[in-house]
């Protein structure tokens, strides 16, 4: 993949959502409370999950611009599944549309913690990549791939 510049990675946080955020917004409460839409998980359920790594990455931006990447640890893929589960039964009690609102409203914090790095740490390693391979990875990259899923 190649690295994107901030101004891409800007233009995807504010409108890419890997056409997810469409397919999801289609869904009734009933609708997406239904297991099984994607693997054994409901569409709550993996709005759980999407809304879950979002907040992580804001997590992680927040603590570069603050001079503190070295604090951030990597999630190995060991650790995924149960770092899931613990995302989904965290945020599992959110009504629908609160789940939507607040993937909306992260994405405008991403911008904006985007916004405020230097080029320094926008360009910096945090655990061998730099900010802009990462963020494909947390968002539209990371929906696209959901969005394939509910297609399926």
């Amino acid at each position: 993949m190649d690295e994107l510049t901030r101004a891409q990675v800007l233009e995807h946080l504010r409108s890419d959502y890997g056409g997810l955020r469409e397919r999801l917004e289609e869904l009734s409460p009933a609708d997406a409370a239904r297991p099984g839409l994607v693997g054994s998980w409901s569409a709550q359920q993996l709005m759980c999950h999407v809304v879950g790594w979002e907040e992580e990455c804001l997590r992680r931006l927040r603590l570069v611009a603050a001079g503190r990447g070295d604090e951030i640890k990597p999630i190995r893929r060991s650790e995924v599944e149960d770092w899931n589960t613990a995302a989904v039964e965290r945020l599992s009690g959110e009504p629908w549309a609160n789940l939507l609102e607040r993937w909306v409203s992260i994405r405008a914090e991403l911008v904006q913690a985007v916004e405020t790095l230097t080029e320094e740490q926008f360009a910096n390693p945090v655990h061998h990549l730099r900010v802009p391979l990462i963020l494909p990875n947390f968002a539209w990259a990371h929906e696209a791939e959901h969005a394939r899923e509910l297609s399926s």
